[in-house]
């Protein structure tokens, strides 16, 4: 499993940014942002987001293994027996998040596999629009003070921009295909 927390520290420090100049950066206090570094659950990915927006860098980069590998330039693959490399854990968020893909580096979408574990997750706004394949469910999506009841195979559109929070009812994981379209290229 990768430990984007401290991908975060390491993308900081190569920046040669302090804790106090990336808090002046993104909007978070510096106080918030050594607790994401010496965290053992990783952030959000709407946290993450603004991260990569304040290091001007693509979200892909906190999830990338080996720093050292480039990817292709019109292809990127990710194989199935990969993915525990790619896997975030936030815990106290209700969900883990898994890209699709090595680098989004010059892309407008990212992909990731988002698993719902039984509960809410917390609640989501960031500054995009996303496209929700559920893989296995059912699912609840919570979304402008209405309940969406959702099935395997259902699929929706969004602008991310609005809280969001998903919901699974069940004792097993729901699987969504979360693609998010950035606004914003790098």
């Amino acid at each position: 499993m990768l430990d984007t927390n401290s991908k975060i520290k390491e993308i900081r420090k190569k920046q040669g940014l302090s804790l106090r100049d990336l808090a002046a950066q993104c909007g978070f206090s510096k106080g918030y942002l050594s607790k994401i570094e010496r965290s053992k659950d990783a952030p959000r990915i709407a946290v993450l987001q603004s991260l990569a927006n304040a290091f001007k860098i693509p979200i892909t980069d906190f999830f990338k293994a080996d720093s050292n590998k480039q990817p292709r330039h019109n292809l990127d693959m990710v194989r199935k027996k990969d993915w525990d490399l790619h896997q975030v854990l936030s815990d106290s968020a209700g969900y883990f998040y898994e890209p699709l893909v090595n680098a989004s580096d010059n892309k407008f979408m990212t992909p990731f596999l988002l698993r719902v574990r039984k509960g809410k997750t917390t609640v989501f706004a960031h500054d995009s629009e996303e496209f929700i394949f559920v893989v296995l469910g059912p699912i609840k999506f919570h979304y402008e003070n209405k309940i969406y009841e959702m099935e395997t195979g259902d699929s929706l559109y969004f602008d991310s921009r609005l809280e969001h929070v998903f919901e699974n009812d069940m004792d097993e994981e729901a699987e969504l295909l979360f693609i998010k379209f950035d606004y914003r290229r790098f």
